[in-house]
């Protein structure tokens, strides 16, 4: 299904099946009614693909201020190289574009928890739609347990997912398309 391009929405671009699969279980924390403005599209096939193919759209993305996208890749221990990459890339249209991922793939992530990665984009998901502040903030109830955290953390605490607090911060524009009570 597709968005209306006239309607605030989300595409959610994963550079891979495990990011796809992650996304798909974001989505079931998302009420129905919310779904329609969001979109996983296909795997991209490589963080560098998934930034060429999001760079090639700046234009296009400029035209259509209603758009939002959260890019899903492996930062593969690159995190800050990635993100500076990302940042230098997509300047022009900052304020649409979003990037978030595991510190180093999301098949350690998996491991480490010990769930499936779209049980994993689930709790993400009730993390963020349980969230009394902005995501970043989120403090859910009960908190999710993550494996060998203290008891009051949430699954973005976890140490493969530390690195996208500043981004999280920055996704709080996007609430209001995700989830019915932060009009």
């Amino acid at each position: 299904m597709s968005v209306n391009v006239f309607q605030r929405h989300l595409l959610i671009l994963p550079e891979d099946q495990a990011n796809a699969e992650f996304a798909k279980g974001f989505l079931l924390e998302v009420p129905m009614r919310r779904q329609r403005q969001i979109q996983v599209k296909s795997p991209a096939g490589g963080w560098r693909k998934l930034l060429d193919g999001v760079e090639a759209q700046i234009p296009e993305l400029q035209k259509i201020p209603n758009r939002h996208l959260v890019l899903l890749m492996d930062f593969e221990g690159y995190a800050a190289e990635r993100r500076a990459e990302f940042e230098e890339r997509m300047a022009a249209v900052r304020g649409q574009v979003f990037l978030l991922g595991s510190a180093y793939n999301p098949e350690k992530l998996r491991a480490a928890l010990g769930k499936t990665f779209e049980t994993v984009g689930c709790e993400a998901g009730r993390a963020c739609a349980l969230a009394l502040a902005p995501v970043v903030r989120a403090v859910s109830s009960p908190p999710l347990a993550v494996p060998g955290a203290a008891p009051t953390s949430t699954l973005w605490d976890h140490e493969h997912l530390q690195n996208n607090r500043a981004e999280l911060e920055r996704l709080a524009v996007v609430r209001p398309i995700l989830f019915d009570d932060a009009q």
